[in-house]
Protein backbone atom coordinates (compact mmCIF):
# COMPACT_ATOMS: atom_id res chain seq x y z
CA UNK A 1 0.00 0.00 0.00
CA UNK A 2 2.45 2.20 0.83
CA UNK A 3 4.58 1.85 -1.78
CA UNK A 4 1.23 2.62 -4.44
CA UNK A 5 0.96 5.79 -2.44
CA UNK A 6 4.07 6.49 -3.28
CA UNK A 7 3.22 6.22 -6.95
CA UNK A 8 0.00 7.90 -6.39
CA UNK A 9 1.52 10.56 -4.35
CA UNK A 10 3.77 11.44 -7.45
CA UNK A 11 0.74 11.37 -9.85
CA UNK A 12 -1.26 13.66 -7.90
CA UNK A 13 1.35 16.12 -7.68
CA UNK A 14 2.03 16.01 -11.27
CA UNK A 15 -1.92 16.38 -12.39
CA UNK A 16 -4.34 17.18 -9.30
CA UNK A 17 -6.89 17.67 -11.29
CA UNK A 18 -6.98 13.94 -11.94
CA UNK A 19 -5.16 11.93 -9.18
CA UNK A 20 -5.48 13.84 -6.06
CA UNK A 21 -9.12 12.72 -4.98
CA UNK A 22 -8.07 8.91 -5.52
CA UNK A 23 -4.99 9.51 -3.47
CA UNK A 24 -7.47 11.16 -0.89
CA UNK A 25 -9.78 8.21 -0.91
CA UNK A 26 -6.69 5.57 -0.73
CA UNK A 27 -5.43 7.56 1.95
CA UNK A 28 -9.22 7.58 3.86
CA UNK A 29 -9.48 3.84 3.85
CA UNK A 30 -5.74 3.59 4.64
CA UNK A 31 -6.49 5.80 7.82
CA UNK A 32 -10.10 3.77 8.79
CA UNK A 33 -7.83 0.62 8.65
CA UNK A 34 -5.21 1.98 10.99
CA UNK A 35 -8.08 3.40 13.12
CA UNK A 36 -7.01 6.91 12.65
CA UNK A 37 -10.60 8.01 12.14
CA UNK A 38 -10.38 11.85 12.14
CA UNK A 39 -7.70 11.55 9.40
CA UNK A 40 -10.02 9.09 7.53
CA UNK A 41 -12.98 11.68 7.76
CA UNK A 42 -11.12 14.69 6.40
CA UNK A 43 -9.91 12.58 3.67
CA UNK A 44 -13.09 11.59 2.87
CA UNK A 45 -14.24 14.54 2.78
CA UNK A 46 -11.67 15.88 0.67
CA UNK A 47 -12.12 13.07 -1.82
CA UNK A 48 -15.65 13.97 -2.44
CA UNK A 49 -15.20 17.45 -2.83
CA UNK A 50 -11.86 17.15 -5.14
CA UNK A 51 -13.97 14.34 -7.31
CA UNK A 52 -16.92 16.21 -7.57
CA UNK A 53 -14.82 19.95 -8.34
CA UNK A 54 -12.88 18.18 -11.15
CA UNK A 55 -15.97 16.25 -12.45
CA UNK A 56 -15.68 12.77 -11.24
CA UNK A 57 -18.96 12.59 -10.07
CA UNK A 58 -18.50 8.40 -10.13
CA UNK A 59 -15.57 8.49 -7.83
CA UNK A 60 -17.16 11.22 -5.64
CA UNK A 61 -19.81 8.38 -5.20
CA UNK A 62 -17.59 5.87 -4.27
CA UNK A 63 -16.15 8.16 -1.95
CA UNK A 64 -19.06 8.77 -0.32
CA UNK A 65 -20.28 5.37 0.22
CA UNK A 66 -17.21 4.43 1.63
CA UNK A 67 -17.20 7.60 3.86
CA UNK A 68 -20.82 6.26 4.52
CA UNK A 69 -20.15 2.83 5.72
CA UNK A 70 -17.28 4.73 7.81
CA UNK A 71 -19.72 6.24 9.80
CA UNK A 72 -22.14 3.30 9.82
CA UNK A 73 -19.36 1.59 11.56
CA UNK A 74 -19.00 3.97 14.15
CA UNK A 75 -22.57 3.94 14.89
CA UNK A 76 -23.20 7.67 13.66
CA UNK A 77 -26.08 6.89 11.74
CA UNK A 78 -26.93 10.79 11.12
CA UNK A 79 -23.41 11.55 9.38
CA UNK A 80 -23.66 7.99 7.67
CA UNK A 81 -27.17 9.06 6.17
CA UNK A 82 -25.89 12.05 4.65
CA UNK A 83 -22.68 10.48 3.13
CA UNK A 84 -25.69 7.93 1.40
CA UNK A 85 -27.42 10.71 0.10
CA UNK A 86 -24.53 11.96 -1.60
CA UNK A 87 -23.93 8.51 -2.92
CA UNK A 88 -27.39 8.02 -4.33
CA UNK A 89 -27.66 10.68 -6.22
CA UNK A 90 -24.08 10.98 -7.59
CA UNK A 91 -24.46 7.49 -8.41
CA UNK A 92 -27.97 8.74 -10.15
CA UNK A 93 -26.61 11.68 -11.96
CA UNK A 94 -23.95 9.31 -13.12
CA UNK A 95 -26.39 6.77 -14.80
CA UNK A 96 -25.26 4.02 -12.34
CA UNK A 97 -28.77 2.44 -11.75
CA UNK A 98 -27.60 -1.04 -10.50
CA UNK A 99 -25.28 0.86 -8.09
CA UNK A 100 -28.76 2.92 -6.96
CA UNK A 101 -30.92 -0.04 -6.75
CA UNK A 102 -27.59 -1.64 -4.92
CA UNK A 103 -27.77 1.43 -1.80
CA UNK A 104 -31.56 1.09 -1.85
CA UNK A 105 -31.69 -3.10 -1.29
CA UNK A 106 -29.15 -2.31 1.47
CA UNK A 107 -30.96 0.98 3.21
CA UNK A 108 -34.63 0.90 1.99
CA UNK A 109 -35.28 2.41 5.25
CA UNK A 110 -33.08 6.04 4.05
CA UNK A 111 -32.92 6.29 0.47
CA UNK A 112 -36.04 6.82 -1.81
CA UNK A 113 -36.96 3.65 -4.49
CA UNK A 114 -35.02 3.51 -7.57
CA UNK A 115 -33.64 5.91 -10.01
CA UNK A 116 -35.89 5.42 -12.52
CA UNK A 117 -39.05 6.94 -11.03
CA UNK A 118 -39.79 10.32 -10.01
CA UNK A 119 -37.36 11.65 -7.45
CA UNK A 120 -36.35 13.96 -5.11
CA UNK A 121 -33.02 15.44 -4.19
CA UNK A 122 -32.49 15.30 -0.64
CA UNK A 123 -34.36 18.17 1.72
CA UNK A 124 -30.79 20.21 1.73
CA UNK A 125 -31.26 20.80 -1.73
CA UNK A 126 -33.61 22.82 -3.87
CA UNK A 127 -33.81 21.04 -6.83
CA UNK A 128 -36.42 18.45 -7.57
CA UNK A 129 -35.38 15.74 -10.32
CA UNK A 130 -38.20 14.36 -12.25
CA UNK A 131 -36.27 12.07 -14.59
CA UNK A 132 -32.86 11.97 -15.95
CA UNK A 133 -34.35 13.28 -19.41
CA UNK A 134 -35.68 16.41 -17.90
CA UNK A 135 -32.28 16.64 -15.42
CA UNK A 136 -30.39 16.21 -18.62
CA UNK A 137 -32.42 18.96 -20.64
CA UNK A 138 -31.89 21.83 -17.77
CA UNK A 139 -29.07 21.67 -15.76
CA UNK A 140 -27.17 18.18 -14.50
CA UNK A 141 -27.22 17.03 -10.89
CA UNK A 142 -22.95 17.31 -11.22
CA UNK A 143 -23.61 21.50 -11.70
CA UNK A 144 -26.15 20.97 -8.82
CA UNK A 145 -23.92 19.14 -6.54
CA UNK A 146 -20.78 21.34 -6.99
CA UNK A 147 -23.06 24.07 -6.52
CA UNK A 148 -24.21 22.72 -3.22
CA UNK A 149 -20.11 22.35 -1.64
CA UNK A 150 -20.18 26.16 -2.71
CA UNK A 151 -23.08 27.15 -0.86
CA UNK A 152 -21.65 25.04 2.41
CA UNK A 153 -18.03 26.09 2.06
CA UNK A 154 -18.13 29.83 0.59
CA UNK A 155 -18.55 32.94 2.96
CA UNK A 156 -17.77 35.96 0.69
CA UNK A 157 -21.07 36.45 -1.28
CA UNK A 158 -19.06 38.09 -4.65
CA UNK A 159 -17.31 34.65 -4.58
CA UNK A 160 -19.95 32.51 -4.05
CA UNK A 161 -21.53 34.11 -6.78
CA UNK A 162 -18.58 34.11 -9.23
CA UNK A 163 -17.92 30.50 -8.85
CA UNK A 164 -22.08 30.16 -9.12
CA UNK A 165 -22.21 31.85 -12.68
CA UNK A 166 -18.72 29.78 -13.83
CA UNK A 167 -20.69 26.46 -12.92
CA UNK A 168 -23.68 27.76 -15.00
CA UNK A 169 -21.42 28.79 -17.80
CA UNK A 170 -19.50 25.61 -17.96
CA UNK A 171 -23.28 23.25 -17.89
CA UNK A 172 -24.28 25.70 -20.80
CA UNK A 173 -20.66 25.20 -22.86
CA UNK A 174 -20.38 28.94 -22.82
CA UNK A 175 -17.45 30.75 -21.95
Amino acid sequence: VEENLGLMRMWASLVPENFLHQLELVEAERARCLGLDEQAAESYDRAIHDAMKNGYIHESALAAELAAEFYLDREDILVARDYLHTAYFSYLAWGAKAKVDDLVKRYPDWLPPGGDAATQVSSSSVAEVRSMDELDSSIDLNTILKASLELAQETNLTELLRRLMSFLIENAGAR
